[in-house]
């Protein structure tokens, strides 16, 4: 199965890129979505973004697991963003053409009625932070359909010599090494063996 490549822009460091891109595709490898997303997000963005879905009256953060929703970036933080569609033909994932927004700007309390399963039941969503080569971290965050439910987790990188896991949530070193290794590559060839140190 062909995935999708990465691009590396002017302010992204190519191992960060690197990982993420390994990350991905061994996840969409192993659970086989019918649609998945990937949102570049402007700069880094912490672990308070996962599961959040906006402020409630009093500008209380409400976070909460059910259902899912998707988090409140406004629209001038995103990118980039591109849907890939299961072929099953093809047993290959293509680039498709969906206008329906992910990120759009409205009120906080639309924001927590902006769920997943309504607009993209069968789709995972992996969000990631640019600018990691001057920041020198960098965020990773996956709502991954299975079963109907969604697993959503967060993962934070920091660059010493070598990229290292710094937080996780709701996925553990051993989830990080196996999704890893399933990578099979992409149409820009293998992906690179680099490996998280933890």
């Amino acid at each position: 199965m062909r995935l999708i490549g990465l691009s590396t822009n002017e302010d992204d460091d190519a191992d960060f890129i690197s990982l993420v891109q390994r990350l991905i595709h061994g996840v969409v490898s192993m659970r086989r979505p019918k649609d998945y997303c990937v949102v570049r997000i402007d700069n880094w963005f912490g672990h308070r973004w996962l599961n959040f879905s906006g402020k409630t009256l009093g500008a209380l953060g409400l976070h909460k697991r059910d259902p899912v929703t998707f988090p409140p970036f406004v629209p001038s933080r995103v990118r980039s963003y591109t849907l890939f569609r299961l072929d099953e033909e093809e047993n290959d994932y293509m680039s498709i053409d969906d206008r329906r927004p992910v990120h759009r700007w409205q009120n906080s309390g639309e924001n927590l009625h902006n769920f997943v399963k309504h607009s993209f039941p069968d789709s995972s969503f992996f969000w990631f932070s640019s600018n990691t080569k001057a920041n020198r971290r960098g965020s990773l965050m996956g709502y991954v359909v299975g079963d109907g439910e969604f697993w959503t987790w967060y993962l934070e990188l920091c660059k010493e010599i070598d990229w290292r896991q710094s937080k996780a949530i709701n996925i553990t070193a051993q989830e990080i090494g196996f999704y890893l290794e399933q990578c099979l590559g992409h149409s820009k060839g293998p992906c690179p063996k680099k490996v998280i140190e933890h």
